[in-house]
């Protein structure tokens, strides 16, 4: 867990307040000169604080302890430019006691094989920026500070380091990662701040998950009205019966008497009555008759029903039970101040975010009152599949499976978006479709 308390360092960072738990994947976006850096330094122990705290796995920065807790890579934590990318990550798996099959691991994880023997500045930047990821996971730390890892290189690259940063966050790493806003880090990020002028905001829900919250307090008042009503609807039955306690069994047997003869006639002749006139009769002399009246035609719509209130629990007449009819279960989401239905196939992918779960669509990002299990669930038999911890795709949808290492994937949406794919999804997704 990293843990940030008013951190302040005098005109760079001003009372900044963070905590990242394990599993998650934090980005701070933040322009060039907001104090990213100076961030990632601090909590590495390379910068001072002025006021504050910070811990890092229980450890602060400085702490002789500290530094095997964490992995960081970034500008700021340059390469041995005259050493080749073998040496590089050779002479730190010395130093932390690790075996070469670790530095093997993570050349074929970051597609740096072929390129063992050049000299680091050699590299191409989206290569320079995966071995230094590759550094800052050599000694498997349980967190990761990444300052701008996909940053000013190439697609292919940015995508791989943005898959990887995912998997490490999966895997139950706290990360945390800086950007300029690179859509394929924020996509992986559980959580987004931005950090301007030294100082740290989290960013608000993009679809007011609040009001989501109103409405689940909505359905709750209602709910909690209900059993008072109910309440009120059976003393004023309670009330009718006891005006006539010789007619009160009338209901049963006229319910025994449709079930007995003939239900279609006996529901037939209570669609053909006329309510006004039962309700003249009502006013006029006879309250009890038309009550009782009243009674016949519930107990014959009732019979009506029956299939109906069956579906839902309750004890009714037997009834030839029918095929079942398969619903298309559409997905409400709230855009702003609109509430919008969405068949399955105009979904594209959901994801979860900042503990909020959104959905692409035509309209664009909405947001859901499901947790993404919820939906899941709701759209298992629509073609969607869990990609990803965070990420739920339609695969109608998806163009490729891309493969940048032989562990390493992602998917391809036919829109040219990106969806991560985690390793043991890949094996499932494999299994699925026989590839």
């Amino acid at each position: 867990m990293i843990c940030i308390s008013g951190m302040t360092i005098a005109g760079r960072l001003a009372d900044v307040n963070l905590v990242v738990h394990p599993g998650e994947l934090v980005a701070v976006v933040g322009s060039r000169g907001s104090g990213k850096t100076t961030l990632m330094r601090a909590l590495a122990g390379q910068v001072p604080l002025d006021g504050g705290s910070a811990t890092v796995c229980g450890s602060r920065p400085g702490d002789p302890s500290h530094a095997a807790r964490v992995g960081a890579a970034g500008e700021a934590w340059g390469l041995m430019e005259r050493l080749t990318v073998w040496e590089n990550l050779s002479l730190f798996a010395r130093l932390w006691g690790v075996p070469e099959q670790r530095i093997r691991d993570l050349l074929q994880r970051l597609d740096l094989e072929g390129r063992r023997e050049a000299r680091a500045d050699r590299l191409t930047p989206g290569e320079a920026a995966r071995l230094r990821l590759a550094r800052a996971l050599l000694h498997d730390p349980p967190a990761l500070l990444l300052d701008e890892p996909a940053g000013d290189v190439d697609s292919e690259s940015a995508s791989l380091i943005a898959f990887t940063i995912a998997e490490e966050a999966e895997a139950g790493k706290a990360v945390l990662v800086t950007t300029f806003g690179d859509p394929r880090v924020l996509r992986a990020a559980s959580r987004v701040c931005y950090l301007e002028a030294g100082r740290l905001m989290e960013a608000s829900a993009a679809v007011e998950p609040p009001r989501a919250a109103e409405s689940a307090r909505a359905l709750e008042s209602v709910r909690a009205v209900e059993p008072a009503r109910a309440a009120e609807s059976a003393r004023a039955l309670e009330s009718a019966r006891a005006l006539q306690p010789a007619r009160a069994a009338e209901p049963a047997r006229a319910l025994e008497s449709v079930r007995a003869a003939e239900p279609a006639r006996a529901l037939e002749s209570v669609r053909a009555a006329e309510p006004a006139r039962a309700l003249e009769s009502a006013r006029a002399a006879e309250p009890a008759r038309a009550l009782e009246s009243v009674r016949a035609a519930e107990t014959a719509r009732a019979v009506e029903l029956a299939p109906a209130a069956a579906a839902g629990g309750g004890a009714v007449v037997q009834h030839e039970p029918g095929p079942p009819r398969r619903l298309t279960p559409h997905v409400a989401a709230r855009k702003g101040d609109r509430i919008l239905l969405f068949r399955p196939d105009e979904i594209r992918y959901a994801y979860a975010r900042e503990k909020s779960v959104y959905i692409e669509t035509p309209e664009g990002t909405c947001g859901v009152s499901f947790t993404l299990t919820e939906l899941e669930e709701r759209l298992a038999e629509s073609g969607f599949f869990r990609s990803h911890k965070a990420y739920l795709v339609n695969l109608a949808y998806v163009k490729e499976i891309a493969s940048w290492t032989r562990d390493s994937y992602s998917l391809i949406l036919k829109n040219g978006e990106e969806v991560p794919l985690s390793k043991h999804r890949a094996q499932e997704l494999r299994v699925r479709l026989n590839w």
